[in-house]
């Protein structure tokens, strides 16, 4: 039986940032780094231990409105659009319970210090040490090992005091010389942010329910890339889940089964959104990277513990029954239950939704498509289970979908605002 246990809210944000990293090369280790430095400045300034947390989660978090539409994380070139993705990814984290406070850091995290508590606003304690981690970041060239580029990152930083930066916050970032360990976590941040923690982040478990709500934000973060793909994640969460009651999961794991349908295409991050929207058939150079998707999926999320059985399920969905599917080859003997749901679940999905190269299928069109399947790629109860129950699923899964889409409407045209 699949089951959750002794997930952490920061470790279940710190693997799923990773995720948002995997965008481009050039962001490499990003979310994790600045996370890094946020509370190495946090811990520095002697914050409240609650403000460190709140400081280390933004860090992780801090660039999630970027991954919409117009933004440009692949190059960490957001000086025209920055207050935009700043604000994006505020509107994306506020309705979370646990991140309304980690919001505020990262709706101002590309305001310049100068202008912060402007008109009387409200300004969080510590609020331009995110900025400071960004803007550290920022600087360091990837492909130069970091030890080498300390002293022109001070230097550097130095310059943006009282203008983008706090003086006070920088003078706290050059209390930490360049031998320090401030600068070798650097090079190793996922490490050290564990070794870092704070107690009460150490503690701070998620029950199931909670997991669930945030595989909806990371399930946005993924779908909003493209508005084709808006509401995939959505729809492939609603089928997933109703089947599996059908075969007859129990309570929890259909929870699971809906966490794993929510953050199943994670690993297309590492999608470009210009192979995502391409108009016509993918190359070979194309495919390739497309079909990597489910191998990412499945690496980012078996970096936790007390995901596994989410990880197989959304990382398996696109192997087949006669092992010809991806990334693995796995054939029938080795895919669960769990697996086979998902795989039905996103190519109903799939088949129903418009992409930009054909519109979404009817039932008959829908029901050939996974009758060609079934047996060979696909598992033949699961899809005997939709088919006879075609009208319910389908309902679940547009009323899902549409929920979405009116989710996807107002975050892009807030956007264009």
């Amino acid at each position: 039986m699949a089951s959750l246990q002794n997930v952490t809210l920061v470790n279940f944000i710190r693997c799923l940032s990773r995720a948002m990293d995997l965008v481009s090369r050039a962001v490499v280790n990003h979310h994790v780094r600045v996370g890094y430095f946020a509370s190495a400045l946090a811990v520095e300034a002697c914050l409240p231990e609650e403000t460190q947390r709140d400081l280390l989660v933004a860090g992780l978090l801090h660039d999630a409105g970027a991954l919409s539409l117009k933004s440009r994380l692949d190059a960490l070139q957001f000086e025209s659009d920055g207050l935009a993705h700043a604000e994006a990814g505020y509107r994306l984290l506020r309705p979370y319970p646990r991140l309304q406070r980690v919001a505020e850091y990262v709706r101002l995290h590309h305001t310049p210090y100068r202008e912060l508590g402007v008109d009387g606003e409200w300004v969080p304690a510590g609020a331009g040490i995110l900025t400071l981690a960004d803007r550290i970041d920022v600087l360091i060239d990837r492909g130069v090992p970091v030890h080498m580029q300390v002293e022109d990152i001070r230097r550097r930083i130095k310059g943006q005091a009282g203008r983008m930066l706090d003086p006070a916050h920088v003078d706290l970032f050059l209390r930490f010389r360049p031998d320090s360990e401030f600068w070798v976590g650097a090079e190793q941040p996922d490490r050290q942010l564990r070794e870092m923690t704070t107690p009460s982040l150490q503690r701070e478990l998620l029950d199931l329910d909670e997991v669930l709500t945030l595989s909806g934000l990371f399930s946005r973060i993924i779908d909003f890339r493209s508005r084709f793909t808006s509401t995939h994640s959505s729809g492939v969460a609603e089928c997933a889940t109703a089947l599996a009651r059908m075969v007859g999961f129990a309570g929890e794991e259909q929870k699971i089964m809906r966490v794993a349908g929510n953050l199943h295409d994670l690993g297309k991050l590492a999608v470009p959104a210009e192979i995502l929207d391409k108009p016509g058939p993918l190359d070979t150079k194309e495919w390739r990277i497309m079909r990597d998707h489910a191998y990412y999926t499945q690496q980012v999320l078996s970096d936790l513990p007390g995901l596994e059985s989410i990880a197989k399920w959304a990382g398996e969905h696109h192997e087949r029954l006669d092992g010809q599917g991806y990334p693995h080859g796995m054939g029938k003997w080795e895919l669960s239950m769990g697996s086979r749901i998902v795989a039905v679940a996103d190519v109903f999905t799939a088949v129903t939704e418009d992409r930009p190269y054909r519109s979404g299928m009817n039932r008959n069109g829908v029901l050939a498509v996974l009758e060609e399947l079934s047996g060979v790629a696909l598992d033949q109860e699961v899809v005997q289970l939709l088919r006879d129950h075609y009208e319910e699923i389908n309902a679940l899964r547009r009323t899902a979908q549409e929920k979405a889409a009116h989710a996807f409407a107002v975050f892009d045209a807030s956007e264009d605002a």
